[in-house]
């Protein structure tokens, strides 16, 4: 199960993330009982942005393979690079094969509230099917706390 997941009987559902996503997609894998093999880390571009090309090359061969692709995790300011993926390509390849997007935001959601760099780093982000955030990584709220939004419209 830890592993291959205990969908491996048939149908092996298989997720998508960034070489530089958090570890919690994985340990998210791990708790529903997807395994880790079926939580598909994608190369990097040299900005540390998750290669959209690689990853419709690697959904496409997982389909003829039998899988059953589901759901892609970008990710808005990585914990290492600070990288902010390329949204509308990532929609692009999601709308395609009719996958879930989902925009992490933990670290650099606060983009959000800038006129200035919203439009350079978070393009594409209101067509997310969902988007989480952490404003007390950046904003300097006193508590921890967490937003999480989705949509099944494509818009935030």
């Amino acid at each position: 199960v830890k592993t291959e997941g205990i969908f491996a009987i048939g149908g092996q559902p298989v997720a998508y993330c960034s070489a530089g996503a958090h570890y919690s997609y994985t340990k998210a894998a791990l708790v529903v009982g997807l395994g880790s093999n079926n939580m598909v880390e994608i190369p990097m571009d040299s900005r540390g942005r998750m290669r959209a090309d690689l990853l419709q090359k690697r959904v496409a061969e997982d389909l003829a393979a039998g899988k059953k692709p589901f759901f892609v995790g970008a990710t808005a300011g990585t914990t290492v690079m600070g990288a902010f993926d390329d949204i509308e390509a990532l929609r692009e390849v999601c709308d395609k094969f009719g996958l879930w997007l989902h925009v992490d935001g933990a670290w650099g959601g606060a983009v959000l509230l800038s006129p200035k760099y919203k439009k350079a780093l978070l393009s594409g982000v209101d067509k997310a099917d969902s988007f989480c955030w952490n404003p007390h990584k950046m904003v300097g709220a006193p508590l921890q706390c967490s937003i999480f939004t989705h949509n099944k419209g494509h818009g935030l």
